[in-house]
C-alpha cells in the first residue's frame, strides 16, 4: 500500500505551502504531486529567498559530478543551476494541470525569482549561468534550453509575453551555441567547446518548434529541422534509433545511452510531425518510442504480473523521456505507453517512497535506498504525476 506518511503527515504539516492538500482529491496522481511539491519546499529550501538545497537531508561539501570542469564550489552552498530549474518545471505542470492560481502565484513572486538569482546579464549572451551570478560560473546550453522550454509553456499557459520574450532571448544565447564544427550542432557548454551532446542539440529542436508555434515566425522552424537533422545524423544509432551521448571535435562518438537523449529526440519528431504534416517524421517518433520502451525498461514480477519497469541514471532522465511519450499520445492515441508509466507509478507508490514521502532513484530494486535524496529526482517526479493526471 502507499507510504502512509505521504498522505497523512502532508497534509497536516505542510499546509502553509500548499493549501490544496487539506481540499478533497480531485485526482490520485494530481494530489499525489500537490503533496510532494509541498514537502519538497518544506525539505530543500535553503532560505527565505527560495533558493534550494540540492540534497535532503543536505550534504555538506557535495560535489556536483555533472559540471564541465571540476571546479565546482565547496562547502555551504545552494543548488547549482540544473536540479534547482525543476523546482520551475515542476510549479508549471501543477499549475498547467490543476490551473490553481496559488501556483501561478508561487512561480511568479518566489520560483522564478529566485531562479533569477542564477540570471547574468553581463554575459556576451545573457542567460542563466550555472551557479549563481555574483560567483564566476560557466554556462551549459542545455540548461537554458530546459528553462526557455519551461518559459514557452508558460506563456502557452497564461498569454503573458515576458515569458515568450525570455525564452525568445535565451534561444541567442543557446543557437550562438552552434557552429560548423563536425558539421554543426550546439555545443554542450559555452566556455569548454569540447562536445556537441544530444541533450544540447534534440531540447533544442523541441525549443525550436515550441517557438515556431508561439510565434509563427518561420526560421524557428528551419532551425528545429536543421537541429534535428544534424543530430539524427550525427549521434543515432542506426540499428535501433536510440541516441548515442555526445560526439567531440574528433568526430569520436561517445556511445553511451541515456533514456532524456531519445526522449528529446522522441518528442522533436512529434512536434517536427505536427507542424510539417510529413508523416515520416511521426514513423520516426513511433520507432524511437519502441526501441526506448524495449532498451530503458526491465521486466519485473511483480507478485503474480509481470511489469515493465523504467530503468536510468537518475528519475529526471526518466521523466523526460515520459515527455517524449505524452507527446506521441497526442499525435497517434496510442495508449500502451501512457498504461505503461501508469503502471510504474503505481509500482513506485507501493514499493519505492522512503519514510519522508520521497522517491529513490532505483526504481526496480527494492533493496537499493538513497540516503540523501537529490532535489531535481523529487521535482521530476511531480511533473510525471501531475502530466499523467490528465490522461
Amino acid at each position: 500500500m502507499l507510504n502512509k506518511h505521504f498522505f497523512i503527515s502532508g497534509l497536516l504539516a505542510i499546509s502553509m505551502f500548499l493549501p490544496a492538500c487539506q481540499s478533497v482529491i480531485k485526482n490520485q496522481h494530481l494530489n499525489q504531486a500537490e503533496c510532494l511539491m509541498a514537502y519538497i519546499m518544506d525539505y530543500y529550501r535553503a532560505n527565505d529567498d527560495y533558493l534550494m538545497n540540492e540534497t535532503f537531508p543536505k550534504q555538506v561539501n557535495q560535489m556536483a559530478t555533472y559540471l564541465a570542469s571540476e571546479d565546482t564550489l565547496q562547502g555551504e552552498r545552494v543548488a547549482y543551476l540544473w536540479p534547482a530549474s525543476g523546482v520551475l518545471s515542476a510549479y508549471i505542470a501543477l499549475y498547467q494541470t490543476s490551473q490553481s492560481p496559488f501556483y501561478l502565484h508561487q512561480l511568479e513572486d518566489k520560483i522564478i525569482p529566485a531562479l533569477n538569482r542564477y540570471y547574468n546579464i553581463d554575459r556576451p549572451y545573457p542567460c542563466y549561468q550555472s551557479y549563481l551570478k555574483e560567483h564566476e560560473a560557466d554556462a551549459f546550453y542545455d540548461d537554458n534550453i530546459w528553462i526557455a522550454i519551461d518559459y514557452c509553456e508558460l506563456y502557452h499557459s497564461t498569454n503573458n509575453k515576458a515569458y515568450l520574450n525570455q525564452a525568445i532571448q535565451l534561444w541567442e544565447f543557446i543557437y550562438s551555441g552552434w557552429d560548423e564544427q563536425v558539421g554543426g550542432g550546439i555545443y554542450w557548454c559555452e566556455q569548454k567547446r569540447k562536445t556537441k551532446n544530444t541533450c544540447s542539440n534534440a531540447p533544442a529542436a523541441v525549443l525550436a518548434c515550441k517557438l515556431y508555434e508561439l510565434t509563427k515566425e518561420h526560421d524557428y522552424l528551419l532551425k528545429a529541422q536543421e537541429i534535428y537533422k544534424w543530430t539524427k545524423d550525427h549521434l543515432q544509432d542506426e540499428t535501433d534509433g536510440l541516441y548515442f551521448d555526445n560526439i567531440n571535435l574528433n568526430n569520436k562518438v561517445d556511445t553511451r545511452k541515456y533514456s532524456y537523449n531519445s526522449g528529446q529526440m522522441l518528442q522533436a519528431s512529434v512536434l517536427l510531425y505536427l507542424n510539417t504534416d510529413s508523416i515520416n517524421y511521426l514513423k520516426e517518433a513511433q520507432r524511437i518510442a519502441a526501441s526506448a520502451y524495449k532498451h530503458f525498461t526491465t521486466t519485473h514480477r511483480d507478485g503474480e504480473q509481470s511489469i515493465q519497469i523504467f530503468n536510468g541514471a537518475n528519475n529526471w532522465f526518466i521523466s523526460i523521456l515520459f515527455r517524449g511519450y505524452y507527446a506521441l499520445y497526442q499525435a497517434d492515441g496510442n495508449t500502451n505507453y501512457i498504461n505503461a508509466i501508469k503502471d510504474n507509478l503505481n509500482w513506485l507508490d507501493r514499493q519505492r517512497i522512503d519514510a519522508n514521502g520521497l522517491y529513490e532513484q532505483n526504481w526496480i530494486d527494492t533493496t537499493q535506498t538513497n540516503a540523501h535524496k537529490w532535489l531535481l529526482d523529487q521535482t521530476c517526479m511531480v511533473e510525471i504525476k501531475a502530466r499523467i493526471s490528465n490522461y
